[in-house]
């Protein structure tokens, strides 16, 4: 009776030994964060809508959208979106966006992406964890089948493996963007603009452009004004604006009057 009540104790302590063993070996949790839920984490609330408009193009192979198409979505998607970030138009709100290192855009104002901190975090390697031995035993035979796959599975990397990972960590020089086409409802704007430089007027009043193109061509582009259509042509890189009420003009943006970019 004596040697059952042994065999009974340690057949429990083996089948003891092997649950701690292995709870050493399990896998690492099925839905870890994802790299776009960590960058919507690290942004501020004022700008999260900026950048699910960004991940958004990224996740359709635009990497680098139109600041003009992002402005829009913005505002059908959420309207009071400058009002929170204390902001009047998107050329503010992404001055603020950029100086916050949320976003880059290019001088020409053609394009807007993501700034290279949250970029390199679709670049970089995913983390594994690995397998830990609590005990300070050698494992059984049981021990060795049960963990053998997720000892092996990620082994030390000689020098040169490891060597080949931070070069992939190397922050890599951007390519050119692609030249974003003009939409064609700001064509009439620079026809405008293009004859009135032509007579030797740069810089003409904004009311004396209205004159000439109308109100139905600002309401084409989805302008309620031509102070709207202004705005989007400047957001979209068309034109340029300046001075202040009694002394505004408006011109073309230097890379439409060189002929780099057109409808």
């Amino acid at each position: 009776m004596a040697n059952v009540e042994i065999g009974s104790q340690q057949a429990t302590s083996v089948i003891t030994d092997n649950k701690d063993e292995s709870s050493g070996c399990q896998a690492p949790p099925i839905d870890p964060e994802s790299v776009e839920d960590k960058i919507r984490r690290l942004t501020p609330p004022k700008f999260l809508p900026l950048v699910n408009q960004l991940l958004l193009a990224r996740s359709k192979g635009i990497l680098n959208p139109s600041r003009s198409d992002i402005a829009n979505d913005l505002i059908r998607v959420d309207k009071d979106v400058y009002k929170r970030a204390r902001a009047t138009k998107f050329a503010d709100y992404a001055v603020s966006a950029k100086e916050a290192s949320i976003i880059e855009f290019a001088r020409s104002n053609s394009w807007i992406t993501l700034h290279p901190r949250f970029r390199q975090e679709f670049d970089a390697p995913k983390s594994s964890i690995p397998s830990t031995n609590r005990s300070n035993n050698p494992p059984t035979p049981h021990n060795n089948i049960s963990c053998a796959k997720s000892s092996s599975a990620a082994p030390t990397p000689p020098s040169c493996t490891a060597s080949q990972e931070a070069t992939k960590l190397a922050p890599l020089s951007p390519s050119p963007p692609p030249v974003v086409p003009i939409p064609p409802y700001f064509q009439p704007l620079i026809t405008c603009l293009s004859k009135m430089h032509q007579n030797g007027l740069a810089k003409p009043f904004p009311s004396t452009v209205g004159l000439v193109i109308g109100p139905e061509i600002y309401s084409k582009a989805g302008a309620s004004s031509l102070t709207e259509y202004f705005s989007q042509a400047e957001d979209a890189g068309v034109v340029q604006c300046g001075g202040d009420s009694g002394h505004a003009w408006v011109s073309l943006h230097p890379d439409v009057m060189s002929g780099n970019r057109s409808c």
